[in-house]
């Protein structure tokens, strides 16, 4: 026997074999056996026998195993042999030349545990071999149409976090000798946290209570004097505002660019906090290759009392038309903290320390996620 290939690509269903005679020999039986190992011995598993009509022409000659599906892989049993003659039913001069062998194409089945994350997600990405003598598949990723392949780490499973938003594309791959056999590819969307995840993160929380607090006291204190009508016509007050953003590097929130209604206004005058553009991330087009990045997901900023208002005066509680309009110009989802009210308003004389909540700005739930 000459040489084994397996069909590695174009055909996995197909294995060929080459093989030289002499003398009168016209036919003679091949064997497939399965095999843990690149020799032939009586632990082997033989699987389909043929009988081979030799050709015209000289040596060599070939034939191949056809089936009807790829040949299906035995992780304890990668090499497959094929054996002339058997059992030795034709008389030879070298009964040991009769064998030869080829490692079963290794196949790696890549999966994830999910198709969409957020931000901070754990992903299990899972890459099944099968023949161990393969060894662990090496997993790799990339923003889809952008950076180069990244290493993540080794089979057969990996929890990675998603740090870097986008459409990320995952391989893997074994190398057997200088052969390199990759798995199917698997795009996976990694998405920027909605609203909901804002304001249920405790560094939000804190950053939100610590200006709405100074919103609070900035009101208070700046008061001025109540005049023979009950009001206060030199009281300031203004808004704070920030934006929101994610250090995938530890998955805490920062506060970024921090802005006051400048200048401060009487409350009957209500305000309004500037943000300006929104910043860009950092780096400014994450790769996978960065590893992490801080990005900017979402806009906050306080609404002042009406403590000190105009007698008489009211005004809705949560969100306008403008904070609707420059968190859906800026693609962030927008938090703002206002007073609860009663019936969807404050009225001037409220004591300052009514309670309050989150309000959603009616932008976008969340930033669009980058292709």
């Amino acid at each position: 026997m000459n040489g084994v290939q397996y069909h590695t690509n174009l055909n996995p269903d197909q294995l060929d074999f080459s093989y030289s005679v002499s003398g009168a020999i016209t036919s003679f039986t091949v064997t497939l056996y399965h095999s843990a190992d690149n020799r032939w011995d009586a632990s082997d598993i033989g699987t389909p026998s043929q009988v081979v009509s030799v050709g015209p022409g000289g040596n060599p000659h070939s034939g191949s195993f056809q089936f009807l599906t790829a040949i299906p892989g035995d992780p304890s049993r990668p090499y497959l042999i094929v054996v002339a003659d058997p059992a030795n039913t034709i008389a030879e001069s070298n009964e040991a030349d009769n064998v030869s062998n080829a490692l079963l194409r290794p196949t790696v089945t890549l999966t994830t545990d999910k198709s969409v994350y957020t931000l901070m997600d754990t992903a299990v990405i899972t890459a099944a071999v099968n023949t161990p003598n393969a060894g662990p598949a090496v997993i790799q990723g990339g923003r889809t149409g952008n950076n180069p392949w990244v290493t993540l780490g080794n089979g057969p499973t990996l929890n990675h976090v998603q740090r870097i938003a986008g459409q990320i594309e995952l391989r893997a791959y074994v190398t057997t000798g200088s052969v390199r056999f990759d798995s199917n590819s698997v795009i996976v969307t990694v998405q920027f946290p909605s609203y909901t995840d804002l304001i249920g993160n405790a560094d939000v929380q804190r950053l939100a209570i610590e200006a709405w607090n100074n919103t609070v006291a900035f009101a208070r204190n700046n008061a001025g004097a109540r005049n023979a009508a009950g009001n206060y016509p030199n009281a300031l007050v203004r808004e704070e505002g920030f934006w929101i953003a994610l250090d995938t590097s530890t998955g805490r929130y920062l506060a970024v660019g921090r802005a006051y209604t400048d200048p401060a206004v009487h409350p009957d005058a209500g305000g309004s906090v500037i943000l300006g553009p929104r910043p860009a991330d950092n780096p400014a087009n994450p790769q996978l290759s960065n590893g992490a990045a801080v990005y900017i997901v979402g806009s906050f900023h306080t609404h002042p009392p009406l403590t000190y208002g105009s007698v008489g005066l009211s005004r809705a509680v949560g969100p306008s038309q403008g904070d609707t309009d420059a968190d859906n110009a800026d693609d962030v989802a927008g938090v703002i903290y206002d007073y609860i009210g009663s019936g969807g308003s404050i009225m001037s004389g409220h004591d300052p320390f009514d309670p309050y909540r989150f309000y959603f700005s009616g932008g976008p739930v969340r930033r669009s996620t980058p292709r």
